[in-house]
Protein backbone atom coordinates (compact mmCIF):
# COMPACT_ATOMS: atom_id res chain seq x y z
CA UNK A 1 0.00 0.00 0.00
CA UNK A 2 1.48 3.84 -0.99
CA UNK A 3 1.32 6.41 1.56
CA UNK A 4 -0.89 9.61 1.35
CA UNK A 5 1.75 11.89 1.70
CA UNK A 6 2.00 13.99 -1.37
CA UNK A 7 3.95 17.27 -2.45
CA UNK A 8 1.51 20.70 -1.46
CA UNK A 9 -0.38 21.37 -4.61
CA UNK A 10 0.64 25.32 -3.21
CA UNK A 11 3.61 24.46 -3.85
CA UNK A 12 3.78 22.35 -6.76
CA UNK A 13 0.78 23.14 -8.61
CA UNK A 14 1.19 20.49 -11.34
CA UNK A 15 -0.21 18.03 -8.51
CA UNK A 16 -3.32 20.16 -8.14
CA UNK A 17 -5.44 17.86 -10.19
CA UNK A 18 -4.19 14.62 -7.95
CA UNK A 19 -6.45 12.47 -5.94
CA UNK A 20 -5.93 9.35 -3.42
CA UNK A 21 -8.03 6.57 -4.37
CA UNK A 22 -7.23 4.45 -1.58
CA UNK A 23 -4.23 3.06 -2.71
CA UNK A 24 -2.20 5.28 -4.64
CA UNK A 25 -2.49 8.97 -5.84
CA UNK A 26 -3.92 8.88 -9.26
CA UNK A 27 -4.81 12.26 -11.83
CA UNK A 28 -8.31 13.38 -11.29
CA UNK A 29 -10.52 13.39 -14.04
CA UNK A 30 -14.07 14.24 -14.81
CA UNK A 31 -16.88 11.61 -14.33
CA UNK A 32 -18.26 9.74 -17.49
CA UNK A 33 -21.33 11.66 -18.30
CA UNK A 34 -19.76 14.90 -16.68
CA UNK A 35 -21.47 17.03 -13.93
CA UNK A 36 -21.07 20.48 -12.50
CA UNK A 37 -18.31 19.58 -11.14
CA UNK A 38 -19.54 17.22 -7.93
CA UNK A 39 -16.73 14.69 -8.52
CA UNK A 40 -13.77 12.71 -10.68
CA UNK A 41 -12.65 9.54 -11.12
CA UNK A 42 -14.19 5.73 -10.88
CA UNK A 43 -17.19 5.27 -11.87
CA UNK A 44 -20.26 6.62 -12.35
CA UNK A 45 -24.26 5.90 -13.60
CA UNK A 46 -26.96 7.43 -15.23
CA UNK A 47 -30.51 7.48 -13.65
CA UNK A 48 -33.96 9.41 -13.26
CA UNK A 49 -34.18 11.44 -10.04
CA UNK A 50 -37.21 11.00 -7.65
CA UNK A 51 -37.38 13.91 -6.18
CA UNK A 52 -34.46 16.47 -5.98
CA UNK A 53 -30.97 16.25 -5.44
CA UNK A 54 -28.31 18.02 -4.48
CA UNK A 55 -24.44 17.74 -5.66
CA UNK A 56 -22.49 15.99 -2.73
CA UNK A 57 -26.18 14.21 -1.46
CA UNK A 58 -25.90 10.28 -0.18
CA UNK A 59 -28.15 8.55 -3.15
CA UNK A 60 -30.26 5.29 -2.85
CA UNK A 61 -31.55 3.29 -5.75
CA UNK A 62 -35.30 2.61 -5.71
CA UNK A 63 -36.99 -0.25 -6.91
CA UNK A 64 -37.87 0.88 -10.25
CA UNK A 65 -34.69 2.15 -10.69
CA UNK A 66 -34.78 5.90 -9.92
CA UNK A 67 -33.09 7.21 -7.32
CA UNK A 68 -33.08 9.36 -4.03
CA UNK A 69 -32.20 11.50 -2.01
CA UNK A 70 -31.16 9.43 1.63
CA UNK A 71 -33.19 11.11 3.81
CA UNK A 72 -35.84 10.86 6.94
CA UNK A 73 -39.16 11.54 7.57
CA UNK A 74 -41.48 12.09 10.65
CA UNK A 75 -40.11 11.80 13.98
CA UNK A 76 -41.53 15.17 14.61
CA UNK A 77 -42.29 16.48 17.93
CA UNK A 78 -46.64 17.23 18.27
CA UNK A 79 -47.68 19.98 20.18
CA UNK A 80 -47.41 19.69 23.78
CA UNK A 81 -50.71 18.80 26.08
CA UNK A 82 -51.14 20.16 29.51
CA UNK A 83 -52.04 17.39 32.29
CA UNK A 84 -51.85 19.56 35.46
CA UNK A 85 -51.93 23.83 35.10
CA UNK A 86 -49.65 24.19 37.94
CA UNK A 87 -46.36 23.76 39.23
CA UNK A 88 -45.04 20.27 40.01
CA UNK A 89 -41.88 17.98 41.05
CA UNK A 90 -40.66 14.10 41.06
CA UNK A 91 -42.46 13.36 37.30
CA UNK A 92 -42.55 9.57 36.67
CA UNK A 93 -44.33 8.23 33.85
CA UNK A 94 -44.87 4.35 32.87
CA UNK A 95 -47.23 2.51 30.13
CA UNK A 96 -49.85 -0.08 31.15
CA UNK A 97 -50.60 -2.71 28.47
CA UNK A 98 -53.42 -3.81 29.77
CA UNK A 99 -55.42 -0.55 29.21
CA UNK A 100 -53.41 1.13 26.61
CA UNK A 101 -52.98 4.38 28.65
CA UNK A 102 -49.65 6.40 29.63
CA UNK A 103 -49.67 6.97 33.39
CA UNK A 104 -48.22 10.20 35.02
CA UNK A 105 -47.51 10.57 38.76
CA UNK A 106 -46.02 13.85 40.04
CA UNK A 107 -45.74 15.80 43.59
CA UNK A 108 -48.46 18.81 43.26
CA UNK A 109 -46.06 22.04 44.40
CA UNK A 110 -49.83 23.71 44.62
CA UNK A 111 -50.99 21.51 46.86
CA UNK A 112 -48.52 20.64 49.53
CA UNK A 113 -46.71 18.52 47.47
CA UNK A 114 -48.96 15.40 47.86
CA UNK A 115 -48.61 12.53 45.45
CA UNK A 116 -51.07 12.69 42.09
CA UNK A 117 -51.67 10.76 38.94
CA UNK A 118 -53.01 11.29 35.87
CA UNK A 119 -54.24 8.87 33.07
CA UNK A 120 -53.10 9.86 29.39
CA UNK A 121 -54.56 7.83 26.17
CA UNK A 122 -52.60 8.72 23.06
CA UNK A 123 -54.43 9.06 19.89
CA UNK A 124 -53.17 9.61 16.28
CA UNK A 125 -50.48 12.39 17.20
CA UNK A 126 -52.46 13.96 20.33
CA UNK A 127 -52.55 12.87 24.21
CA UNK A 128 -55.37 13.86 26.30
CA UNK A 129 -55.93 13.11 30.39
CA UNK A 130 -57.73 12.29 32.59
CA UNK A 131 -58.76 13.97 35.89
CA UNK A 132 -55.97 13.79 38.63
CA UNK A 133 -56.05 11.52 41.33
CA UNK A 134 -54.41 11.38 44.82
CA UNK A 135 -52.47 8.20 45.93
CA UNK A 136 -50.75 10.26 48.82
CA UNK A 137 -52.11 12.94 50.71
CA UNK A 138 -49.11 14.54 52.14
CA UNK A 139 -45.66 15.45 50.96
CA UNK A 140 -44.50 12.61 48.20
CA UNK A 141 -40.85 13.05 46.51
CA UNK A 142 -38.99 10.75 44.67
CA UNK A 143 -41.63 9.53 42.60
CA UNK A 144 -41.14 6.54 40.58
CA UNK A 145 -43.28 4.66 38.34
CA UNK A 146 -43.11 0.67 36.71
CA UNK A 147 -45.64 -1.63 35.64
CA UNK A 148 -46.37 -5.12 36.48
CA UNK A 149 -47.52 -6.74 32.97
CA UNK A 150 -48.76 -10.09 34.64
CA UNK A 151 -50.56 -8.42 37.52
CA UNK A 152 -51.63 -5.79 34.89
CA UNK A 153 -50.88 -2.83 38.20
CA UNK A 154 -49.08 0.32 37.96
CA UNK A 155 -46.95 0.42 40.55
CA UNK A 156 -46.11 3.95 42.31
CA UNK A 157 -42.77 3.84 45.31
CA UNK A 158 -42.41 7.29 46.47
CA UNK A 159 -41.32 8.68 50.09
CA UNK A 160 -43.54 9.67 52.20
CA UNK A 161 -43.14 12.87 54.28
CA UNK A 162 -46.46 11.61 56.35
CA UNK A 163 -45.31 8.40 56.89
CA UNK A 164 -42.14 9.09 58.43
CA UNK A 165 -40.40 9.42 55.50
CA UNK A 166 -40.28 5.65 54.58
CA UNK A 167 -40.66 4.68 51.52
CA UNK A 168 -43.52 3.11 50.64
CA UNK A 169 -45.77 1.49 47.32
CA UNK A 170 -49.25 1.80 46.22
CA UNK A 171 -50.46 -0.52 43.91
CA UNK A 172 -52.69 1.35 41.22
CA UNK A 173 -55.65 -0.50 38.75
CA UNK A 174 -56.59 1.24 35.49
CA UNK A 175 -60.01 2.14 34.60
CA UNK A 176 -60.64 4.23 31.57
CA UNK A 177 -59.30 7.53 32.29
CA UNK A 178 -58.61 6.97 36.10
CA UNK A 179 -56.95 4.91 38.19
CA UNK A 180 -57.53 3.31 41.77
CA UNK A 181 -54.73 2.67 44.32
CA UNK A 182 -54.66 -0.08 47.12
CA UNK A 183 -53.10 0.77 50.63
CA UNK A 184 -49.55 1.92 50.54
CA UNK A 185 -46.97 -0.83 51.76
CA UNK A 186 -42.97 0.25 53.54
CA UNK A 187 -40.23 -1.04 51.55
CA UNK A 188 -37.89 1.13 53.60
CA UNK A 189 -37.06 0.78 57.34
CA UNK A 190 -36.51 4.34 57.69
CA UNK A 191 -36.47 7.84 55.27
CA UNK A 192 -35.58 6.43 51.68
CA UNK A 193 -34.42 8.87 49.29
CA UNK A 194 -32.98 8.47 45.04
CA UNK A 195 -35.97 5.97 44.50
CA UNK A 196 -35.66 3.61 41.38
CA UNK A 197 -37.97 0.73 40.31
CA UNK A 198 -38.21 -1.67 37.26
CA UNK A 199 -39.86 -5.17 36.27
CA UNK A 200 -38.17 -8.47 36.30
CA UNK A 201 -40.31 -10.27 33.56
CA UNK A 202 -38.35 -13.56 33.91
CA UNK A 203 -39.55 -13.76 37.52
CA UNK A 204 -42.57 -11.49 37.76
CA UNK A 205 -41.07 -9.15 40.31
CA UNK A 206 -41.04 -5.39 41.10
CA UNK A 207 -37.43 -4.15 41.96
CA UNK A 208 -37.67 -1.01 44.04
CA UNK A 209 -33.58 0.67 44.75
CA UNK A 210 -33.40 3.55 46.81
CA UNK A 211 -31.19 5.16 49.04
CA UNK A 212 -31.08 4.68 53.37
CA UNK A 213 -30.64 8.15 54.84
CA UNK A 214 -29.92 6.95 58.12
CA UNK A 215 -27.40 4.63 56.86
CA UNK A 216 -25.36 7.47 55.32
CA UNK A 217 -27.19 6.91 51.94
CA UNK A 218 -26.95 3.58 51.83
CA UNK A 219 -27.97 1.38 48.36
CA UNK A 220 -30.13 -1.10 49.32
CA UNK A 221 -32.54 -2.85 46.69
CA UNK A 222 -35.98 -4.96 47.95
CA UNK A 223 -38.16 -7.45 45.45
CA UNK A 224 -41.74 -6.99 45.49
CA UNK A 225 -44.26 -9.42 44.79
CA UNK A 226 -47.83 -8.00 43.18
CA UNK A 227 -51.00 -9.59 44.15
CA UNK A 228 -54.34 -7.75 43.83
CA UNK A 229 -54.13 -4.65 44.54
CA UNK A 230 -51.08 -4.88 47.11
CA UNK A 231 -47.34 -5.92 47.08
CA UNK A 232 -45.32 -7.46 49.59
CA UNK A 233 -41.83 -7.53 50.04
CA UNK A 234 -38.68 -9.72 50.51
CA UNK A 235 -35.80 -8.65 53.05
CA UNK A 236 -33.51 -5.53 51.68
CA UNK A 237 -30.11 -6.24 50.29
CA UNK A 238 -27.54 -3.90 50.13
CA UNK A 239 -25.71 -2.94 46.55
CA UNK A 240 -23.61 0.08 47.85
CA UNK A 241 -22.06 0.90 51.29
CA UNK A 242 -20.44 4.22 50.56
CA UNK A 243 -23.48 6.20 49.14
CA UNK A 244 -26.10 6.15 46.61
CA UNK A 245 -27.69 8.95 45.11
CA UNK A 246 -29.38 9.88 41.15
CA UNK A 247 -30.43 5.83 40.93
CA UNK A 248 -31.76 4.46 37.71
CA UNK A 249 -32.35 0.96 37.61
CA UNK A 250 -33.79 -1.24 34.18
CA UNK A 251 -34.28 -4.75 33.51
CA UNK A 252 -32.23 -6.70 30.56
CA UNK A 253 -34.65 -9.77 29.24
CA UNK A 254 -31.73 -11.50 27.57
CA UNK A 255 -29.11 -11.51 30.26
CA UNK A 256 -32.57 -11.90 32.75
CA UNK A 257 -30.57 -9.57 34.66
CA UNK A 258 -31.68 -5.93 36.76
CA UNK A 259 -28.87 -3.35 36.59
CA UNK A 260 -28.87 -0.21 38.84
CA UNK A 261 -26.72 2.77 38.01
CA UNK A 262 -25.82 5.17 40.51
CA UNK A 263 -23.58 8.10 41.68
CA UNK A 264 -21.35 6.68 44.11
CA UNK A 265 -20.74 8.92 46.70
CA UNK A 266 -18.18 6.96 48.50
CA UNK A 267 -16.05 6.37 45.92
CA UNK A 268 -15.46 10.19 44.44
CA UNK A 269 -18.89 9.97 42.85
CA UNK A 270 -17.79 8.04 40.16
CA UNK A 271 -20.88 6.64 38.00
CA UNK A 272 -21.37 3.44 38.32
CA UNK A 273 -23.29 0.15 37.80
CA UNK A 274 -24.00 -3.09 39.63
CA UNK A 275 -26.11 -6.32 38.43
CA UNK A 276 -28.76 -7.84 40.44
CA UNK A 277 -30.15 -11.17 39.87
CA UNK A 278 -34.10 -12.30 41.76
CA UNK A 279 -34.33 -15.43 42.74
CA UNK A 280 -37.82 -15.56 44.72
CA UNK A 281 -38.11 -12.56 46.76
CA UNK A 282 -34.64 -11.72 47.37
CA UNK A 283 -31.79 -9.92 45.34
CA UNK A 284 -27.44 -10.71 45.12
CA UNK A 285 -25.44 -8.59 43.78
CA UNK A 286 -22.00 -8.94 42.10
CA UNK A 287 -19.06 -6.60 41.86
CA UNK A 288 -19.78 -3.21 41.11
CA UNK A 289 -18.04 -1.32 37.76
CA UNK A 290 -17.10 2.14 37.02
CA UNK A 291 -19.18 3.95 33.64
CA UNK A 292 -17.29 7.26 34.49
CA UNK A 293 -14.40 7.86 36.67
CA UNK A 294 -15.51 11.06 37.23
CA UNK A 295 -18.95 12.44 39.50
CA UNK A 296 -22.02 11.64 37.62
CA UNK A 297 -25.08 13.11 37.91
CA UNK A 298 -28.83 13.32 36.43
CA UNK A 299 -28.39 9.27 35.87
CA UNK A 300 -31.23 7.66 33.26
CA UNK A 301 -30.37 4.03 32.25
CA UNK A 302 -32.40 2.06 29.40
CA UNK A 303 -32.50 -0.97 27.97
CA UNK A 304 -31.74 -1.32 23.79
CA UNK A 305 -33.54 -4.41 22.89
CA UNK A 306 -32.22 -4.47 19.27
CA UNK A 307 -28.81 -4.49 20.26
CA UNK A 308 -28.74 -5.98 23.78
CA UNK A 309 -27.31 -3.24 25.28
CA UNK A 310 -27.97 -0.84 28.25
CA UNK A 311 -27.97 3.03 27.71
CA UNK A 312 -26.46 4.95 30.34
CA UNK A 313 -27.06 8.54 29.87
CA UNK A 314 -25.94 11.13 32.41
CA UNK A 315 -24.23 14.52 33.01
CA UNK A 316 -20.49 14.64 33.32
CA UNK A 317 -19.68 16.94 35.74
CA UNK A 318 -15.93 16.16 35.63
CA UNK A 319 -16.13 17.33 32.31
CA UNK A 320 -17.87 20.72 31.85
CA UNK A 321 -20.93 18.89 32.85
CA UNK A 322 -21.48 18.00 29.33
CA UNK A 323 -24.67 15.33 28.21
CA UNK A 324 -23.06 12.09 27.69
CA UNK A 325 -23.95 8.50 27.23
CA UNK A 326 -22.41 5.10 27.26
CA UNK A 327 -23.33 1.56 26.30
CA UNK A 328 -22.90 -1.68 28.43
CA UNK A 329 -23.04 -4.97 28.03
CA UNK A 330 -23.86 -7.80 30.39
CA UNK A 331 -22.39 -10.98 30.49
CA UNK A 332 -23.00 -13.73 33.90
CA UNK A 333 -23.58 -11.18 37.20
CA UNK A 334 -21.26 -8.53 35.74
CA UNK A 335 -21.37 -5.47 33.15
CA UNK A 336 -18.78 -4.71 30.37
CA UNK A 337 -18.70 -0.82 28.46
CA UNK A 338 -17.71 0.51 25.42
CA UNK A 339 -16.24 4.05 25.33
CA UNK A 340 -18.43 6.93 26.52
CA UNK A 341 -19.60 9.97 24.24
CA UNK A 342 -21.34 13.36 24.66
CA UNK A 343 -24.64 14.32 23.07
CA UNK A 344 -24.56 17.73 24.12
CA UNK A 345 -21.32 19.92 24.74
CA UNK A 346 -23.00 22.07 27.38
CA UNK A 347 -24.54 21.80 30.90
CA UNK A 348 -26.97 18.97 30.52
CA UNK A 349 -29.81 17.47 33.44
CA UNK A 350 -32.98 16.64 34.39
CA UNK A 351 -31.86 13.55 32.11
CA UNK A 352 -34.71 10.63 31.19
CA UNK A 353 -34.30 8.30 28.81
CA UNK A 354 -36.52 5.43 26.89
CA UNK A 355 -36.42 2.31 24.73
CA UNK A 356 -38.40 2.81 20.93
CA UNK A 357 -38.29 -0.31 19.50
CA UNK A 358 -39.92 1.12 16.34
CA UNK A 359 -36.91 2.88 15.41
CA UNK A 360 -34.31 0.81 17.20
CA UNK A 361 -33.65 4.16 19.21
CA UNK A 362 -32.63 5.19 22.48
CA UNK A 363 -34.71 8.68 23.13
CA UNK A 364 -33.21 11.04 25.54
CA UNK A 365 -34.61 13.82 26.85
CA UNK A 366 -32.93 16.73 29.22
CA UNK A 367 -32.60 20.23 29.76
CA UNK A 368 -30.02 22.11 27.61
CA UNK A 369 -29.10 24.83 30.64
CA UNK A 370 -26.54 26.37 27.80
CA UNK A 371 -29.48 27.05 25.74
CA UNK A 372 -32.04 28.86 27.91
CA UNK A 373 -32.63 25.26 29.62
CA UNK A 374 -34.62 24.51 26.83
CA UNK A 375 -36.16 20.88 26.72
CA UNK A 376 -34.12 19.16 24.46
CA UNK A 377 -34.04 14.90 23.07
CA UNK A 378 -31.21 13.20 20.95
CA UNK A 379 -32.29 9.62 19.42
CA UNK A 380 -29.09 7.50 20.39
CA UNK A 381 -28.08 4.60 18.23
CA UNK A 382 -25.96 1.35 19.33
CA UNK A 383 -23.66 -0.36 16.63
CA UNK A 384 -21.82 -2.91 18.61
CA UNK A 385 -20.05 -1.29 21.75
CA UNK A 386 -20.11 2.14 19.62
CA UNK A 387 -23.17 4.62 19.96
CA UNK A 388 -24.09 7.75 17.92
CA UNK A 389 -26.65 10.24 18.13
CA UNK A 390 -29.11 11.98 15.80
CA UNK A 391 -29.46 15.64 16.04
CA UNK A 392 -30.61 17.58 19.12
CA UNK A 393 -34.47 18.68 18.90
CA UNK A 394 -36.44 20.97 21.23
CA UNK A 395 -39.74 20.15 22.19
CA UNK A 396 -40.02 23.36 24.08
CA UNK A 397 -39.08 26.50 23.81
CA UNK A 398 -38.65 27.33 27.54
CA UNK A 399 -37.03 26.78 30.68
CA UNK A 400 -37.82 22.67 31.81
CA UNK A 401 -37.86 20.28 34.86
CA UNK A 402 -38.38 16.55 35.95
CA UNK A 403 -38.09 15.26 32.70
CA UNK A 404 -39.86 11.96 32.76
CA UNK A 405 -40.13 9.53 29.38
CA UNK A 406 -42.22 6.50 28.39
CA UNK A 407 -43.16 4.29 25.30
CA UNK A 408 -46.76 3.49 23.89
CA UNK A 409 -46.36 0.70 21.71
CA UNK A 410 -49.58 0.91 20.12
CA UNK A 411 -49.23 4.01 19.07
CA UNK A 412 -45.70 4.18 18.05
CA UNK A 413 -44.42 7.32 20.21
CA UNK A 414 -42.27 8.87 22.74
CA UNK A 415 -44.21 10.31 25.41
CA UNK A 416 -42.27 12.95 27.42
CA UNK A 417 -43.50 14.80 30.21
CA UNK A 418 -42.45 17.43 31.87
CA UNK A 419 -42.83 20.35 34.09
CA UNK A 420 -42.65 23.87 32.03
CA UNK A 421 -41.06 26.39 34.19
CA UNK A 422 -42.00 29.21 32.24
CA UNK A 423 -45.38 31.55 32.84
CA UNK A 424 -47.86 30.28 33.92
CA UNK A 425 -45.64 27.01 35.21
CA UNK A 426 -47.25 23.89 33.90
CA UNK A 427 -46.91 20.24 33.33
CA UNK A 428 -47.29 18.95 30.11
CA UNK A 429 -46.49 15.93 27.43
CA UNK A 430 -45.17 15.87 23.93
CA UNK A 431 -45.67 12.77 21.46
CA UNK A 432 -42.38 11.80 19.40
CA UNK A 433 -43.03 9.85 16.66
CA UNK A 434 -40.57 7.75 15.25
CA UNK A 435 -38.34 8.55 11.80
CA UNK A 436 -38.63 6.62 8.89
CA UNK A 437 -35.18 6.18 6.67
CA UNK A 438 -35.21 5.21 3.39
CA UNK A 439 -31.43 4.07 3.50
CA UNK A 440 -30.98 0.18 3.79
CA UNK A 441 -27.96 -1.95 4.03
CA UNK A 442 -27.94 -2.51 -0.01
CA UNK A 443 -29.46 0.49 -1.47
CA UNK A 444 -27.18 3.28 -1.13
CA UNK A 445 -24.85 3.37 -4.84
CA UNK A 446 -23.30 6.85 -3.77
CA UNK A 447 -23.50 10.46 -4.36
CA UNK A 448 -24.89 13.14 -6.42
CA UNK A 449 -22.38 14.59 -9.27
CA UNK A 450 -24.74 18.28 -9.49
CA UNK A 451 -27.57 19.83 -8.64
CA UNK A 452 -30.73 17.67 -10.42
CA UNK A 453 -34.62 18.25 -10.60
CA UNK A 454 -37.34 15.60 -10.36
CA UNK A 455 -37.87 13.82 -13.27
CA UNK A 456 -34.30 14.94 -14.91
CA UNK A 457 -31.61 12.37 -15.54
CA UNK A 458 -28.70 12.20 -12.70
CA UNK A 459 -25.38 11.16 -12.77
CA UNK A 460 -24.42 9.25 -9.66
CA UNK A 461 -20.50 9.15 -8.51
CA UNK A 462 -20.07 5.58 -7.60
CA UNK A 463 -17.21 3.34 -6.28
CA UNK A 464 -14.08 4.55 -6.75
CA UNK A 465 -14.91 7.99 -7.81
CA UNK A 466 -14.46 11.34 -5.58
CA UNK A 467 -17.22 13.04 -4.28
CA UNK A 468 -15.79 16.83 -3.61
CA UNK A 469 -18.50 18.72 -2.05
CA UNK A 470 -18.42 17.37 1.31
CA UNK A 471 -17.79 19.30 4.08
CA UNK A 472 -16.38 18.59 8.01
CA UNK A 473 -14.40 15.96 6.77
CA UNK A 474 -10.95 14.42 8.36
CA UNK A 475 -8.30 12.61 5.88
CA UNK A 476 -7.92 9.25 6.61
CA UNK A 477 -11.04 7.94 8.20
CA UNK A 478 -13.99 6.15 6.89
CA UNK A 479 -17.72 7.23 6.84
CA UNK A 480 -21.01 6.15 7.21
CA UNK A 481 -24.42 6.95 5.57
CA UNK A 482 -26.50 7.98 8.33
CA UNK A 483 -30.44 8.08 8.18
CA UNK A 484 -31.20 11.26 7.58
CA UNK A 485 -28.34 11.49 4.56
CA UNK A 486 -25.54 13.17 6.61
CA UNK A 487 -22.04 10.77 7.13
CA UNK A 488 -20.74 10.10 10.37
CA UNK A 489 -18.09 7.91 11.88
CA UNK A 490 -19.85 4.99 12.88
CA UNK A 491 -23.04 3.19 11.73
CA UNK A 492 -25.00 0.29 9.39
CA UNK A 493 -23.47 2.08 5.43
CA UNK A 494 -20.21 2.53 4.41
CA UNK A 495 -20.38 5.36 2.65
CA UNK A 496 -16.56 6.09 1.73
CA UNK A 497 -13.25 7.41 2.64
CA UNK A 498 -12.02 10.80 3.20
CA UNK A 499 -9.37 12.28 1.40
CA UNK A 500 -9.72 15.93 2.71
CA UNK A 501 -11.87 17.86 4.71
CA UNK A 502 -14.51 18.00 1.56
CA UNK A 503 -13.11 15.10 -0.74
CA UNK A 504 -14.85 11.33 -0.40
CA UNK A 505 -13.61 8.23 -2.12
CA UNK A 506 -17.07 6.41 -2.70
CA UNK A 507 -17.36 3.06 -1.66
CA UNK A 508 -21.23 2.31 -2.62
Amino acid sequence: MGSMNFPDPNVTPEYKDWVWDGEKWVKDCPASGGGSGGGSGGGSVEAIASGTLATGDAVIVNADGTVSVVEETGGEFSPSEVFYSGNSGDISSTYDSASNKVIVAYSDADQSYRGTAVIGTVSGDSISFGAPVVFNSGNSTYISLTYDPVAGKVVVAYRGYNNSDYGAVRVGTVSGDSITFGSPVNFGAGDSRFISSTYDSVSNKVVVAYSEYASGYQGQAVVGTVSGDTITFGVAKEFCIGGASNTSSTYDPEANKVVIVYQDSGNSDYGTAIVGTVSGNSITFDTPVVFNSGKSEDISSAYDSASNKVIIAYKDSANLRYGTAIAGTVSGDSITFGSSKVFNSGNSDNISSTYDPASNKVIVAYRDVGNSSYGTAVAVTVSGDSIRFGSPEVFNGGSVAYTSSTYDPVASKVVITYQDSGSPQECRAVLKSRAITNLTESNYIGTSSADYADGETAIIQTIGSVSKDQSGLTAGLGYYVQPDGSLGTSGDVFAGTAISPTSLIVKG
